[in-house]
C-alpha cells in the first residue's frame, strides 16, 4: 500500500507534518468503511505504524508525544495487532513511552491509547 512506505520514508526524515498528514490518511480510510480497514490491516499498516512509533520514540519522546498519540490512536483501528507489530510496541522504550502517554494525558488520550476491539 503505497502510504504504508510513505509512512516509512517520512518517518526516517523527521518530517512531522507530512507524517502526521499521512496517519491522519490511515486513520480517515480506516474509518470509512470495513473493506477500507481490513485492506490497510492486511498490508502491514500494524506493523508499519509500530515501526515508525518506536522510530520516534527512540528520537524524543517530548518532541514527539502528538505524534506518538495520533499513531496510537491510529492502531486502536486496526487491534488485533501482529506478532511483530506486538514485539515492536513491546520495547522497553515504546512501553515506557506508553505508560507516560496515559499517565499525562486528558481521557481522550488516555482512551485512545489503550487497545480496544
Amino acid at each position: 500500500m503505497k502510504i504504508l512506505s510513505e509512512i516509512m520514508d517520512v518517518a526516517g526524515r523527521e518530517d512531522q507534518y507530512k507524517w502526521r498528514d499521512l496517519v491522519m490518511n490511515i486513520k480517515n480510510e480506516g474509518k470509512e468503511s470495513d473493506p477500507n480497514k481490513k485492506c490497510i490491516k492486511a498490508n502491514g499498516a500494524g506493523r508499519t505504524l509500530a515501526a515508525v512509533f518506536r522510530a520516534f520514540v527512540a528520537i524524543s519522546f517530548e518532541k514527539h508525544s502528538g505524534l506518538l498519540e495520533e499513531i496510537l490512536s491510529a492502531l486502536t483501528l486496526i487491534f488485533p495487532l501482529d506478532a511483530e507489530a506486538g514485539l515492536l510496541l513491546g520495547s522497553p522504550d515504546s512501553l515506557i513511552c506508553i505508560v507516560r502517554l496515559l499517565k499525562s494525558g486528558d481521557l481522550f488520550t488516555r482512551r485512545n491509547t489503550i487497545f480496544r476491539h
